[in-house]
């Protein structure tokens, strides 16, 4: 102990050992703030990288889910009032693409979002999703084989012999109908 007195003794009462004093303090306060800038500097980038990534990132991809799901549900609403057959084909190939496109895209999502709890919003998506395409597949296959598409596709595939007969049948009866209407 004799040691620490003697320091004691010789920076405690003079002013040099004062201003070491004083000088050690500062130099320990300064490095304790760039330890602290450098640990907050860290956390404050992996924040903002999460923000990022889930709100940026996450807006992005929720608004191309509500685009492809839109485009879904037009192409399904519009295919029962169809009645072109090319139509309906190209219609069926546009669902596939969009199953796939969302199929991707959910796959995309899921994988980004680490520990998804069975109850998340993605999960309960991808859960429903299933089923909306065989729903919509259904709506494809009626409306496809509906009797008012093969009709006006038989009317369509007409042999051109029976065309000029059909047109003056229309001729005929609207004729007819201006009869009677005066």
């Amino acid at each position: 102990m004799p040691r620490w007195n003697y320091l004691k003794d010789r920076f405690g009462a003079s002013i040099s050992g004062k201003l070491y004093g004083i000088a050690f303090v500062s130099i320990a306060a300064v490095l304790m703030l760039v330890f602290a800038s450098v640990y907050f500097a860290n956390t404050t980038k992996s924040a903002a990288q999460a923000l990022f990534h889930r709100g940026f990132v996450g807006t992005v991809n929720a608004a191309r889910l509500e685009l492809l799901l839109e485009r879904h549900r037009r192409l399904v609403e519009s295919m029962p009032s169809e009645v072109n057959r090319e139509d309906l084909t190209k219609g069926g190939t546009e669902l596939t693409s969009i199953k796939a496109q969302l199929e991707g895209l959910l796959d995309l999502i899921t994988a980004r979002a680490a520990r998804l709890t069975p109850d998340t919003l993605e999960n309960q998506i991808a859960a429903s999703l299933p089923k909306l395409f065989e729903m919509s597949e259904k709506v494809a296959f009626y409306a496809s084989n509906s009797r008012r598409t093969r009709q006006s596709n038989a009317r369509t595939n007409m042999p051109n012999w029976q065309m000029p007969f059909r047109s003056m049948s229309k001729d005929i009866a609207s004729s007819a109908c201006r009869i009677r209407r005066n």
